[in-house]
């Protein structure tokens, strides 16, 4: 009897120090810029968006998952207050199928929310970090107006990087910055999420005028209060968005192993005749191969999930 307790123990013991599997990490991007991660079994909803019309604009493509579709939702991160980012709607319909969930967006957001009833929120700064169960999130400002109406003093836009035992970042709406390079000097990125337009110019720049500055990729609400008081301190003269040789260069300054291009894909229709949608991730793609960084954007990742290595 002795001898099968002494050998009980010696394999309970064994068994205790191997080592348990790695939890699967796992992303999808579900259209536009919402994405929902799966990291260390946090999941993380990012800038939500899955109503038909969104602030009057239709969108073109549905959404790739549902609400109904996601297992579960603990944590959600907002970007900024753009409609298409921060959506009541879809944001009333995640807390009242998962009324546990926390919402983490920039300050002076949050009063949007407790109109609605919504509370269980946080408001956050840049250069903060905070921790979610296992996950270390931290926030950056990106270079981007965050105004949700023309009178108003929310214009703060942030990234974020979300670390367990890999690292996501998500850049939101950002024209191209210095703040890539840090980021990509503090984390070691596994998987990251970046805009990309790969808009085709058909008057902004022509033969006449070749160096014409391009016309578009400002954020189109631009508050009366940031006007008044130059409250944010941005750089006047930038775009706000990223175009696909810029995203490139954002992915080279990241140094992440992989990227995901967002933001190209549901509201493709502009008012204006100097841009051409048609193709928007064919820039890129041809960009990506004539400088050999293809290998490391995964194309086409729309409702296909994205397995975190």
């Amino acid at each position: 009897m002795r001898i099968v307790l002494m050998l009980l123990i010696i394999w309970s013991g064994q068994k205790s120090l191997n080592p348990q599997p790695l939890q699967t990490n796992y992303a999808y991007h579900i259209g536009h810029s919402t994405v929902f991660l799966c990291l260390d079994s946090v999941h993380v909803l990012i800038d939500p968006t899955f109503n038909d019309i969104v602030y009057f604009r239709k969108r073109d493509n549905p959404p790739a998952l549902g609400i109904k579709d996601l297992p579960a939702v603990d944590l959600v991160l907002l970007s900024h207050g753009h409609w298409d980012h921060m959506d009541m709607g879809s944001l009333e319909q995640i807390i009242e199928k998962f009324p546990s969930a926390r919402i983490y967006l920039p300050v002076r957001l949050g009063k949007y929310l407790k109109q609605e009833g919504i509370r269980n929120y946080t408001e956050v700064s840049n250069d903060q970090q905070f921790q979610y169960g296992p996950l270390l999130i931290r926030t950056y400002r990106m270079n981007h107006y965050g105004d949700r109406y023309i009178i108003d003093n929310t214009p703060l836009t942030l990234g974020y990087t979300i670390k367990g035992t890999r690292t996501v970042f998500f850049a939101g709406d950002s024209g191209y910055d210095s703040i890539f390079k840090r980021i990509g000097a503090e984390a070691e990125i596994d998987l990251a999420f970046v805009e990309s337009h790969g808009w085709h110019h058909t008057a902004t720049n022509t033969p006449d005028n070749p160096d014409r500055p391009r016309g578009c990729g400002y954020s189109g609400c631009v508050s009366l209060f940031r006007l008044l008081y130059k409250s944010d301190n941005l750089p006047q003269a930038i775009p706000r968005h990223l175009q696909a040789d810029e995203t490139l260069e954002v992915l080279q300054d990241l140094k992440a192993k992989k990227m995901v291009p967002i933001h190209y894909d549901t509201f493709t229709h502009r008012y204006s005749d100097e841009l051409d949608f048609s193709d928007p991730l064919g820039m890129l793609k041809q960009m990506a191969a004539e400088k050999d960084m293809a290998d490391r954007i995964i194309f086409d990742a729309r409702g296909k999930k994205i397995i975190i290595e």
